[in-house]
């Protein structure tokens, strides 16, 4: 779920890592069956999991996360009459982590222990109309519970070179989501081509109520002194709603065989933005050749955002108060400087992407596939704060504005082959740019001190190559395994003592990311059922791909990397059905 405030203070951290894992172990159990012949089935699948990340460069006995998950789905069906299917479903998934945060600038002491629950339910029902028609209705609710609580109750020290203590705050939330939805697919009707018709409607009802309980931080000079002390409200408490309905209409327009056109328009409206959104969108796809060895396809459309609760929530938690030490970390400065966001909701609009994407696909001799596509986005109206004191970045009124501007476009080219006895070869590479001119995402329990600027967004990845293949050996039974990862390194940004912003954010970079794990899959019977024991060589070339940076320039280990990827060996049983 999405939370009003950050959990972490900015560590310097790869957005899209985790850490060395090595997993303990890990199970899948599936059955299925009639409950009453031809009239009723079920399945049921469940699986957990539990890992120990380990980081290698920090000191032993503090180095490992703990992490444990597990989920089940189960689902019924029951056929009421021919015209008519009757289908319920329920997905909980829970997971707890007894060390989140861990890194080079977060010891132990300091991470939180968190534990997630999400739970799914639903049902929807299919008739069908003798003259072809069909009509989907269903009803969904779900929940989500995210709690996190620090390791002790020791002061919240951050120094230049390493975080001490505990954590600052305990948090504990809970959004839910009722969703009613209704689509009639119309029977297919020809004029001037094969038409096929699709309307629907959704309504959904959110909330989410959170709670936090906070402790002063205190932020250490290089000497040790204290330099800045920052104090929270004691405990807040938020609760949020929204209201949202769409509805939609769309064609599968086949004027020819060879020329498929799938134009559709949609409509959205929420009780926080409180105006019609309209977003038509069209896309198509043209086969050539006498042989329709080459597709062509194109499409363009608008897409409105969500409207997130989290940015409105941030008005509700109150001010920040920031006292500030002289140099012998005993006698205030001044008063303090306060901190507060708003939001006025009435002036808000709704953010707005306009997508559109051009691709070409052939099928070369050998029956290899090969693509390219180009892709752009271009967003608009988009939610972020900006600081109305024009005299200080340290302190401010924040108002949450429409000012924001997205860009992003790529270029990819991918190339597949498909081998008899369902054995593939897959690979990718993709250029993209991913700016805005807005990339500061201010918080209250994580500040960071900065003119609103432009810049890359913390994901982006101007070059990437994936490929993953299976091929058979001479062994029977025995399958070649393997995926390969290479991408440029995310961005980060450097900060001072005071969190305050050094440079352009995002101006750095990890090092390049190169992953290679190969491994062989051995296939088996056990009691009539099908399985598979896989082991495979996670980065096999023991390449150091760190997922940590100490990004205060304060600090005298200032740019050193950490968290380093390592060669480690994994296996797993999959379960492929009886056999």
């Amino acid at each position: 779920m999405s939370t009003a405030r950050a959990s972490q203070p900015n560590t310097g951290r790869n957005p899209a890592a985790s850490s060395t894992s090595i997993p303990v172990w890990a199970t899948i159990i599936c059955d299925s069956g009639p409950i009453a012949k031809g009239k009723a089935w079920f399945f049921d699948s469940a699986d957990a999991e539990y890992d120990n990340y380990i980081f290698k460069d920090l000191p032993i006995g503090s180095d490992r996360g703990p992490f444990l998950r597990g989920s089940n789905l189960a689902k019924v069906q029951i056929n009421l009459r021919s015209t008519d299917i009757l289908s319920f479903g329920f997905l909980n998934n829970i997971q707890d982590e007894k060390r989140q945060g861990l890194s080079l600038l977060n010891p132990a002491s300091t991470t939180v222990k968190r534990d997630l629950s999400s739970y799914l339910g639903d049902v929807k029902e299919l008739h069908y109309f003798s003259g072809g028609a069909l009509l989907e209705t269903g009803f969904a609710w779900n929940a989500f519970h995210d709690e996190y609580r620090p390791q002790g109750s020791a002061p919240f020290i951050i120094t230049p070179t390493i975080n001490q203590g505990n954590y600052f705050e305990a948090f504990n939330g809970t959004s839910r989501r009722a969703q009613g939805i209704a689509n009639l697919f119309l029977r297919p009707f020809t004029n001037w081509g094969r038409h096929e018709i699709k309307i629907g409607t959704e309504i959904d009802q959110i909330n989410f109520t959170q709670r936090y309980t906070d402790r002063p931080v205190e932020l250490l000079r290089p000497d040790g002194t204290l330099f800045r002390q920052s104090v929270l409200p004691p405990l807040t408490l938020l609760d949020r709603n929204n209201f949202e309905t769409s509805a939609y209409l769309e064609d599968r327009w086949s004027p020819t065989d060879r020329l498929l056109v799938e134009p559709g328009i949609r409509l959205d409206w929420d009780e926080i933005v409180r105006r019609p959104l309209f977003s038509p969108r069209i896309a198509g796809t043209y086969a050539l050749g006498t042989e329709r060895n080459t597709k062509l396809s194109a499409g363009i459309g608008t897409y409105y955002e969500r409207t997130h609760l989290d940015y409105l929530a941030r008005a509700l938690t109150g001010p920040r108060l920031d006292y500030y030490y002289d140099a012998t970390g005993t006698t205030l400065t001044g008063p303090p400087v306060v901190t507060n966001f708003f939001v006025d909701q009435p002036t808000l609009r709704e953010p707005r992407f306009l997508n559109w994407s051009l691709g070409i696909e052939h099928k070369f001799p050998a029956a290899i596939y090969g693509a390219v596509e180009y892709l752009q986005k271009t967003g608009k109206d988009g939610f972020i704060f900006q600081n109305l004191n024009t005299s200080s970045i340290l302190s401010g009124n924040y108002v949450l504005t429409n000012t924001r501007r997205d860009h992003y476009r790529s270029v990819q080219v991918t190339a597949r082959k498909h081998f008899r006895g369902d054995y593939n070869v897959y690979g990718a590479f993709t250029h993209s740019y991913a700016h805005s001119n807005a990339v500061v995402d201010y918080s209250l329990n994580a500040p960071i001190f900065s003119p609103q600027t432009g810049g890359p967004l913390p994901w982006d990845v101007p070059n990437r190559f994936i490929s993953w293949g299976w091929f058979p050996t001479p062994f029977k039974r025995i399958d070649l395994v393997y995926s390969l990862d290479y991408r440029t390194g995310f961005p980060w940004t450097a900060v001072n003592e005071n969190q305050q912003i050094v440079g352009a954010p995002y101006s750095h970079r990890f090092p390049s990311v190169f992953l290679f794990n190969p491994g062989l899959e051995f296939r088996f019977t056990f009691r009539g059922y099908a399985l598979a024991l896989r082991g495979v060589a996670e980065d096999v070339t023991d390449r150091q791909n760190p997922i940590f940076v100490n990004n205060n320039v304060d600090s005298p280990n200032y740019g050193a990397y950490g968290g380093f990827y390592g060669r480690a060996f994994t296996a797993r049983i999959r379960f492929l059905g009886r056999k």
